[in-house]
């Protein structure tokens, strides 16, 4: 009902139909907000001036107390987003590719796992590892090298099975040198089997977010 809204955007992303009141459904767009942009600047940082040099963003701050598209509330209050936008920004990061937003049990996940740094000095004796977790379910795998000044590494491909069982699923990412650590985490939900090829094929056809 607001003036300012656009409501096909909502209705194509996050129906407010979908979610038992307001609060939940507010919580639900700051939450969207802040993985797009992270995933989006993750990406541009990956490219590495091939060719994108760089972003903006369409607002820092909402304009009126309904909310709107900044990082900041109407009142200067972070949003999930700032501190998701202040993370992918930082000097050195580690980054994947994003999980489904689903899993099902026995199914093959790989992502590739990139270190970025915008230092002008090598960052040698880097440790970087990556942690897959549900419940008493785990895997790891790690990996050594050099980090170069104002560069992009391919790190590896983290590759797993799903394990035969329901919950959340996350993965974290450590990168540690003598004077830099960084963290980071991706999530995903496994489901029953049976309810796999509903839940995949809807989400295969909903119109993915993008910037531009």
């Amino acid at each position: 009902t607001w003036r300012t809204a656009q409501v096909g955007a909502f209705d194509r992303y996050l129906p407010r139909r979908a979610y038992s009141d307001g609060a939940a459904w507010s919580a639900a767009t700051q939450a969207y907000q802040a993985e797009l942009l992270r995933h989006h600047i993750e990406t541009i940082r990956r490219l590495k001036f091939r060719p994108a040099g760089g972003f903006c963003l369409s607002a820092l701050a909402d304009a009126e107390p309904e909310g709107g598209f900044g990082i900041l509330d109407h009142v200067r209050n972070r949003k999930p987003a700032y501190d998701a936008v202040l993370d992918a920004c930082r000097p050195v990061v580690v980054v994947a590719e994003p999980l489904p937003e689903v899993l099902a049990p026995g199914q093959h996940v790989r992502t590739d796992v990139h270190a970025i740094s915008d230092l002008n000095q090598p960052l040698g004796h880097v440790q970087v590892s990556a942690i897959a977790r549900c419940g008493d379910w785990s895997v790891t795998r790690s990996w050594e090298g050099n980090l170069p000044a104002n560069g992009c590494e391919f790190i590896g491909t983290f590759e797993f099975a799903v394990p035969r069982t329901q919950g959340s699923l996350i993965v974290d990412l450590h990168l540690l040198a003598a004077d830099r650590a960084a963290t980071n985490r991706y999530k995903s939900v496994i489901i029953p089997a049976a309810e796999s090829f509903v839940v995949t094929e809807t989400a295969s056809n909903r119109p993915r977010p993008r910037l531009g």
